[in-house]
């Protein structure tokens, strides 16, 4: 996994290699722009190769008042020195010592300073150094109108750090920004920038080490990770020497009279994840169905009249499987609603809460009985809502989730005592401490059926956590977590894994749940 910084980690890494390492910032700044030029000049003088550049035209290095304007200057002044012509516009008048030192120096070369806005679309290449990872308001006045300008200059941008006008936090718009065809972000990506809308302005990230030293970032930057393709290749590895018991009994409780469609999705990914055996707790209505699309299940079928005896079966057996799933097409009536308690009171193994079961706990919350998700368990619950359910669930709207989803998300999971996997353009995954951001997957993906089979895969991938014991320190017990947390990304990895296989032989338009099923094995293989 890829450490991320959040803006707070971004400056503490900054400061901690100048004042630990003894690292000056002017070295830092100098580091970083030669990776801003050596780009810059790059794309340069292939433009002027392909006759892409009409005559005359140049680079413009805008700067705001700090460190990021100090970086693109530097980046203008090495420019120069390869005999590419290049100006520099400062918005601020009100600027830092780091920038007035670079302003000087390309001064001193002749390089032009405009402190009034020059006509931008005079300029192939801008380089924008206005707000770094430290903007936590909206833009406005001059700072905004030199973005609009660049904007619509039509030169190739490249942002230093982060396009300004992002919050690296939550990835929002603050008020406006830049669009950027590529950010050159140092020491490492930006959390913000993994999240939507940021990733439509942030363009090509290439995330470019500046000096700072490994264990300074190691020590800062970990609480939020984005996941990397090479994670799947941790996932459990099969032994020869081994049986079907050896790679875990899943239970699935889903499906309630006629409605088995969603639970022979989770039923079916979870098999073909690796699974040694899946048991599906489902109404007789659904038998047939569940067994002519899945034979290797095995089924514990219940009626209507028999939901008493059913929530008795849980309560005594729900232990000896591997994991559970509860919810997928349960309905939300009066059956559904004793079925999801039975789960919720006994279960001591890790349970996945999904679809109509995760509806039943937002009534429970809603009236405050909030003790199916909060108590204290041996494994942390999975839930799995996307945006709409997350809603119901926690009262917020949207909107408001959507504007900080990473906060939001930590808040809430550690709220419930749950892991947390929420499901947008962009997934968080979370125990509310440490975050997980996934970035695979394609649009195609946004199809009924997609989060049954998610939550085949997390239940077959929370199997190789280790198990708790009751002498176990709570030292112990936050390790196992952890391993916990980082199985059940992996999972949500191999699903979006899996979706992109789909779209590669069905396309975005076509593919469907049962096709993202089919993809779990080529990406396993």
């Amino acid at each position: 996994m890829e450490r991320l910084y959040d803006s707070k980690q971004a400056r503490d890494v900054d400061r901690l290699t100048i004042e630990d390492c003894h690292i000056p910032s002017v070295l830092l700044m100098e580091r970083a722009a030669l990776h801003i030029s050596g780009r810059a000049a790059e794309i340069y003088n292939n433009c002027i190769k392909d006759n892409f550049f009409v005559k005359n035209k140049k680079i413009l290095a805008v700067a705001g008042s700090g460190n990021n304007g100090g970086d693109s200057v530097a980046a203008a002044r090495q420019l120069s020195e390869k005999n590419i012509v290049c100006d520099i516009y400062v918005i601020s008048n009100n600027i830092k010592n780091s920038l007035k030192e670079q302003l000087d120096m390309a001064s001193a070369l002749g390089i032009n300073i405009f402190f009034d806005c020059p006509d931008m679309s005079r300029y192939g290449i801008i380089i924008d150094g206005i707000f770094g990872t430290g903007l936590d308001r909206d833009v406005s006045g001059k700072y905004k109108t030199a973005i609009e300008e660049i904007n619509n200059s039509g030169a190739y941008v490249i942002s230093a750090d982060i396009p300004s006008g992002i919050s690296a936090d939550s990835g929002k718009v603050l008020g406006c920004a830049v669009k950027a065809d590529e950010t050159l972000t140092f020491g490492r990506n930006k959390l913000g920038m993994t999240l939507y809308p940021a990733i439509d302005y942030a363009g090509n990230v290439c995330v470019c080490k500046i000096g700072f030293p490994e264990f300074i970032e190691k020590q800062v930057a970990d609480t939020y990770f984005l996941l990397e393709k090479d994670d799947i290749n941790s996932l459990k590895k099969r032994e020869d020497n081994s049986n079907k018991g050896t790679f875990g009994n899943i239970l699935i409780v889903a499906g309630s009279e006629n409605m088995g469609g969603a639970g022979i999705l989770s039923l079916s990914s979870a098999l073909h994840g690796g699974a040694g055996k899946v048991t599906m707790c489902t109404h007789i209505s659904n038998r047939t169905a569940v067994l002519s699309s899945v034979p290797e299940a095995v089924l514990k079928l219940y009626d209507t009249q028999g939901t008493e005896e059913i929530c008795d079966w849980i309560r005594d057996n729900v232990n000896n499987f591997s994991s559970v799933i509860v919810g997928p097409g349960l309905g939300t009536g009066k059956e559904a609603k004793s079925i999801v308690h039975a789960v919720m009171e006994s279960s001591e193994v890790c349970t996945v809460i999904d679809a109509d079961a995760l509806n039943i706990c937002s009534d429970e919350l809603l009236r405050n009985k909030n003790i199916f998700l909060s108590k204290r368990r041996k494994y942390n619950t999975v839930i799995t809502p996307h945006i709409k359910e997350f809603s119901r669930l926690t009262g917020l709207n949207v909107s408001e989730i959507k504007s900080d989803i990473v906060n939001v998300a930590k808040k809430w999971a550690k709220r419930l005592n749950v892991i947390l996997v929420l499901k947008d353009a962009k997934t968080v995954i979370t125990d509310g401490y440490k975050v997980i951001i996934n970035n695979y997957g394609c649009n195609g993906m946004a199809t009924a059926g997609s989060g049954d089979v998610l939550t085949g895969i997390i239940a077959n991938a929370v199997l190789s956590t280790p198990k708790y014991s009751h002498s176990d320190t709570e030292e112990e017990r936050k390790r196992i977590n952890a391993i916990q947390l980082e199985n059940v990304s992996k999972g949500v990895l191999l699903h979006a894994l899996a979706g992109e296989s789909a779209r590669d032989e069905k396309g975005n338009n076509s593919m469907s749940a049962t096709d993202i099923v089919k993809g779990i094995g080529n990406v396993l293989k």
